[in-house]
């Protein structure tokens, strides 16, 4: 088996000496401690519902040292599903988005994840895939209207 790109990033630091390894290991379980045990589950449920996700999944975990990024699968997930819709391969996505729907408003931290990383990242209307929009059930798509309402940010000063 190959060395990935953490055993490469051990190697350096066992160079550099034990203080900076000790160093990273104290971050690397502040950053494990800090992921909800919620969104984990979340993730293995998603994996669950969406078997076409699992291999991905396990990837995700491995690479992440067995505690993953929700935000970051799902942002990953986000920007992939509309162009299946887009390209007419929207059975793909709808597995996805039943389950998001049945998901959402469950928990505080996954609504969080599915919010931000999800829901906020679909494309604006009139842009490539956005015809998604009309495969949300009403919860996703009561959240996308309720960020599409917030004011726009003021245009910067000089």
């Amino acid at each position: 088996m190959s060395a990935g790109a953490g055993d490469r990033g051990d190697d350096v630091l066992d160079w550099l000496g034990p203080k900076l390894h000790a160093l990273r290991f104290e971050k690397l379980r502040e950053e494990d401690a800090a992921a909800p045990d919620s969104t984990v589950q979340f993730l293995f449920r998603m994996a669950d519902a969406v078997p076409s996700l699992r291999g991905r999944l396990d990837e995700h975990f491995h690479e992440n040292r067995r505690r993953p990024s929700a935000h970051s699968f799902v942002g990953e997930i986000a920007l992939e599903a509309p162009g299946l819709v887009a390209s007419g391969r929207a059975d793909l996505v709808r597995p996805l988005l039943d389950f998001l729907e049945a998901e959402y408003g469950a928990d505080a931290d996954v609504d969080n994840v599915i919010a931000v990383s999800f829901v906020e990242m679909l494309p604006n209307r009139g842009d490539r895939g956005a015809e998604i929009e009309s495969l949300l059930g009403p919860k996703l798509r009561a959240e996308l209207e309720r960020q599409r309402s917030w004011p726009d940010p003021p245009e910067p000063t000089e």
